[in-house]
C-alpha cells in the first residue's frame, strides 16, 4: 500500500544511522542532498545576498538576516533557560532547547 511504502521510506530516511551526504569543507553530514546544498550555500559560500550591516553575518535568506538582527543586535531575548545560559526571543525555541539539551518537557 502507499502508506506502507511511505512508512518504509520514512523509517529509512529518518531513523537510519546512514548519513549519505558529507560536506567536503567541514564535518557536516546529512541524509538529504538538499540539506547539504543549503549548508554549503549558507556556511561556506561568500556570495550570500543578505549581509548584516553591523557584523560579518551573511545568509542566503532574508528571514535569517531579520532574525539575526533581532536576536543579536536588538537584544530581543525574553525567554531564558533556568538550567543554563541559553536565551531566545521565542518561547517555542526555549521549549525545543529544553527538550533537546536538558531532556525535559
Amino acid at each position: 500500500s502507499r502508506y506502507r511504502k511511505n512508512l518504509t521510506k520514512h523509517i529509512l530516511n529518518i531513523h537510519s544511522d546512514k548519513q549519505s551526504f558529507a560536506c567536503t569543507e567541514c564535518d557536516f553530514k546529512s541524509k538529504y542532498l538538499t540539506n547539504l546544498s543549503s549548508h554549503v550555500k549558507t556556511i561556506h559560500r561568500k556570495d550570500n545576498p543578505y549581509n548584516c550591516n553591523e557584523c560579518d553575518f551573511q545568509t542566503m535568506y532574508q528571514r535569517n538576516l531579520t532574525l539575526h538582527v533581532k536576536m543579536v543586535h536588538e537584544d530581543r531575548t525574553r525567554f531564558y533557560c533556568s538550567q543554563c545560559d541559553y536565551a531566545t526571543a521565542y518561547k517555542s525555541n526555549l521549549k525545543k532547547h529544553i527538550g533537546r539539551v536538558h531532556k525535559l518537557e
